[in-house]
């Protein structure tokens, strides 16, 4: 799912801010496709400086860490309802060899979205994902390994 979401991507006039994960996906010399490293607060809030601008912007980074701008998650894209897509791979038990601060489950994630107001999609199919990428306003796009 994670190559279809990128070809996809491919597709749109929008970028890509990635928390210095997706090697192997992400083209790291695409130009709208910028590495803002360990900076999951950051990311968040240039996505969503930059939708206030007419960009449409996805964020790409491990779900774990997405908690760590939970607080601009909040305050600068569900709350304000901008055009960001906040996408995450990494769930469940993916990167439990790294530690517990590398591990969210699907539950995690679902139920913090929906105290936000913040739609999660968790797609299965190819026509699911565009679905979900084709949507405007907040939300949050989990990605798992495997798939299309």
């Amino acid at each position: 799912m994670r190559k279809a979401f990128y070809s996809a991507f491919l597709k749109e006039d929008a970028w890509l801010l990635y928390g210095d994960v997706g090697y192997g996906i992400v083209s790291t010399d695409h130009a709208r496709c910028v590495n803002v490293g360990i900076a999951e607060q950051t990311m968040v809030a240039m996505a969503a400086g930059m939708a206030d601008h007419g960009a449409r912007v996805y964020t790409y980074c491990i779900g774990p860490m997405i908690y760590r701008a939970w607080e601009q998650v909040r305050n600068l894209v569900a709350g304000t309802q901008r055009d960001v897509t906040l996408v995450v791979v990494g769930v469940g038990d993916d990167y439990a060899a790294i530690g517990k601060t590398h591990c969210v489950s699907r539950r995690e994630l679902s139920i913090s979205c929906y105290t936000l107001g913040l739609p999660y999609y968790c797609p299965d199919s190819l026509e699911d994902l565009e679905d979900a990428m084709s949507s405007y306003g907040p939300k949050l796009l989990h990605l798992r390994k495997g798939g299309v």
